[in-house]
């Protein structure tokens, strides 16, 4: 993926031996059954996703309100778009129940969103939803080709790890069987970067423009571009977003944009059951909800503000104008990135796919420092966490307070990336090989 810095040719040094104890100095013969035991593990956990997902433990499918939004545009309702009511009739019609636990599941993004959809309005929902499923196929090979380019001029054994424990996350395929846009929307973070070191204003413009059908992630890639003064990349991509909207008050209706922001107000304020459920979201918000006595009115509040904070800590992290060549510029994203997956206001645990882009930054670093058994063993600590992710997951303190296993993961992720910048942010602390 960042071949642009990760694959030009380095100042010249003496070849060195690998650190004792690496998977390149093993013999053949043990090398073939580490392969064999990533694979195996691999396989394992994707089969047994596919059975839950069998089971219907991942039920409902929320392609159903994508579904229900583009048919309401294309029935000429786009003013009750985001009528509760009107939602509710329609997925009766539809699926002949409500499918959220006997409640509707809400249709709340952007309204040039729902016109993009109007054609699947067009065919059964069971037809729709299945070219659904097809358009995924190349998003993920999408994926796949971004991980392996990222990990050119590892061993082999390397980016067999890395590449099973991206499909062993048990997100990859929750996110796709829900129908969800977690997989483009983390797709869009990683190509966005690569426009960024490469310099593309339009790239960096066009991808944002894409993942602005899931907006609450854009404020990682657009507080970067205002730090970077990239004002072509912005002007371009607000004459984007200018036009979706116009096209949303043509297709859509005129007071759909006006509406789509206060279904977002009230979705991030209620937490009653049944139109939102933060006890199933790994962030900051899910945290707090599992506190029992914690009150709702008090976790929206603590949310807002803990998001605000996060914000301020990016410009500090940052300190002045990112540049995509940097030596930190990596490592500086990954915990960036972090930051907006933990603090943003709306990540439920299929949202958690994105996690695969603070690793990938980070393991990027680590590549280019040349840091060969910290990227192993952060490598293997993909492979072995994938159960951490399920929905039913979490660490019990005490008999009341409950952490989720994602939680635990990316507070133990903050303090490891937060210590090796402070190590390296001065020189002298840095390795040098000579």
């Amino acid at each position: 993926m960042f071949m642009d810095r990760l694959g030009s040719p380095g100042p010249p040094h003496e070849t060195t031996r690998a650190p004792c104890g690496t998977v390149e100095e093993m013999p053949q013969k043990g090398r073939i059954s580490i392969s064999v035991a990533i694979l195996t593990v691999a396989l394992l956990y994707s089969s047994y996703w596919i059975f839950l997902a069998g089971q219907g433990t991942f039920l409902p499918v929320d392609f159903n309100a994508f579904y229900t939004g583009a048919k309401i545009v294309a029935d000429g309702n786009g003013k009750h778009l985001y009528d509760l009511t009107t939602q509710s009739t329609y997925q009766l019609s539809i699926l002949g129940r409500l499918p959220l636990n006997g409640n509707v599941l809400p249709f709340v993004n952007p309204p040039h969103f729902a016109a993009a959809l109007v054609p699947l309005a067009w065919l059964s929902v069971e037809t729709a939803y299945l070219v659904w499923m097809i358009l995924q196929v190349p998003l993920i090979l999408a994926l796949l080709v971004q991980c392996w380019s990222l990990s050119q001029g590892a061993s082999r054994h390397e980016r067999l790890l890395l590449t099973a424990g991206i499909i062993s996350l048990p997100m990859l395929l929750i996110t796709v069987y829900k129908g969800q846009l977690s997989l483009m929307v983390l797709l869009c973070w990683l190509l966005w970067a690569k426009a960024f070191k490469s310099g593309s204003d339009c790239r960096m413009a066009g991808w944002l423009l894409i993942g602005s059908f899931k907006p609450q992630f854009l404020v990682l890639p657009l507080l970067i571009l205002l730090l970077a003064r990239k004002w072509k990349a912005l002007i371009l991509f607000a004459l984007g977003l200018g036009l979706c909207c116009i096209g949303a008050v043509i297709i859509v209706d005129p007071s759909s944009l006006a509406n789509f922001f206060r279904a977002v107000r009230i979705i991030d304020s209620d937490l009653k059951p049944g139109l939102t459920y933060p006890q199933f979201m790994y962030n900051f918000k899910g945290a707090l909800s599992l506190i029992p006595s914690a009150q709702p009115n008090l976790v929206t509040v603590l949310s807002r503000v803990a998001f605000i904070v996060s914000l301020l800590v990016t410009i500090l992290l940052w300190k002045g104008k990112p540049d995509g060549n940097e030596r930190l510029f990596d490592l500086k994203l990954a915990l960036t990135a972090l930051l907006s997956v933990f603090f943003t206001l709306h990540l439920y645990y299929y949202d958690s796919l994105l996690l695969i882009a603070p690793a990938l930054f980070f393991y990027s670093h680590l590549k280019h420092r040349e840091q060969k058994r910290p990227r192993l063993v952060f490598l293997t600590a993909i492979l072995l966490c994938p159960l951490l992710f399920l929905e039913s997951s979490y660490f019990a303190l005490g008999q009341t307070v409950a952490v989720r296993g994602p939680v635990v993961l990316i507070i133990c992720w903050f303090v490891w990336m937060a210590a090796l910048l402070g190590r390296e942010t001065h020189p002298h602390n840095i390795p040098i090989r000579e």
